[in-house]
């Protein structure tokens, strides 16, 4: 293909970006769909060898989350997360892989949202233990998703396919008025998160707002338009961050979807992609999903489904 596929991991100092942190999330829970070896070689080993192991520890995973929230609610107690980042992590070792990984989830969560929390420096240690693997595994992970894809293109019947590319069926007037009204709930959250500065937190809405409704005729395109101006004034390059995370998103969607057989979403979210992005290929993951859009098209040319599709 000629193509440069999946970024490699480049080692965080000062602070662990919010995208970065959404990434390393859906990679972990793709490792999750993966099985128990590899969440074990590409998530648990890591940890252990980086030193994350030492003792026992007495209070359990829930306890630690719930102590680490309270610190993240209390000034003078954000000087504690580290520690406490620490002993979680270590502890949710001696536990099954399903709380390491949530344990995990939970920190780079609350990195996302809270500045003062990627940049503390267990946090930082931590995205450095675990993403160089992780990044290992998305690149294994990306080529097996694709020809995944492409065998289950191949050995799908036609109605299937021709299922996939169906509009969504939004029902009668009450399923219309419900989805505005989440549309106009969400718009709001939106207003509300740009106006309190929480610009992390709104990057992550409007990003939902984005890829749910982008392509629906209800879809505030000049208002949200605006948003994203005034967003890119207060925070540089905010307009960047939030299409690699939308990105991010729907890579995660299409690969999910590959993973557990559901080849209509995967279609909605490349097809979805290619609405929001309009062929761009500086926006994160390009290249992977522009070929998975290649293979789908030319599968479907193959299956002579072209003539149905357009009607």
């Amino acid at each position: 293909m000629g193509e440069v596929l999946s970024a490699q991991w480049k080692p965080v100092s000062m602070r662990l970006p919010p995208i970065l942190s959404q990434e390393l999330i859906r990679l972990i829970r793709l490792l999750a769909l993966s099985g128990k070896g590899k969440f074990l070689h590409y998530l648990r080993n890591p940890l252990i060898e980086g030193g994350y192991r030492s003792g026992q520890i007495k209070d359990s995973v829930l306890k630690l989350t719930e102590r680490i929230s309270m610190a993240i609610k209390d000034p003078a107690s954000r000087q504690s997360i580290g520690y406490k980042t620490r002993l979680l992590i270590s502890r949710a070792l001696e536990e099954t892989p399903a709380a390491l990984g949530d344990a995990v989830i939970f920190l780079l969560e609350q990195s996302s949202l809270h500045p003062f929390v990627s940049a503390d420096p267990e946090i930082i240690r931590l995205a450095n233990t675990i993403g160089p693997q992780l990044y290992e595994f998305q690149k294994i992970q990306n080529e097996a998703s694709t020809c995944q894809f492409e065998e289950a293109l191949r050995n799908a019947p036609p109605e299937e396919l021709t299922r996939a590319f169906e509009p969504v069926n939004l029902g009668g007037s009450v399923t219309r008025v419900e989805l505005d009204h989440r549309t106009r709930a969400l718009y709001t959250q939106i207003m509300v998160a740009s106006r309190k500065d929480s610009l992390d937190y709104c990057r992550k809405l409007i990003a939902e707002y984005m890829i749910r409704y982008s392509d629906q005729e209800f879809y505030d395109e000049e208002g949200v338009g605006k948003i994203i101006t005034a967003l890119n004034k207060r925070e540089e390059g905010f307009s960047r961050n939030l299409r690699d995370l939308i990105a991010v998103q729907l890579y995660y969607q299409i690969t999910k979807g590959i993973a557990k057989g559901d080849l209509k979403s995967a279609i909605a979210a490349i097809r979805k992609y290619a609405f929001i992005f309009g062929g761009d290929n500086t926006v994160k993951f390009f290249f992977e999903i522009d070929r998975m859009e290649r293979i789908l098209y030319k599968i479907i040319k193959e299956k002579n489904l072209w003539d149905i599709l357009k009607k």
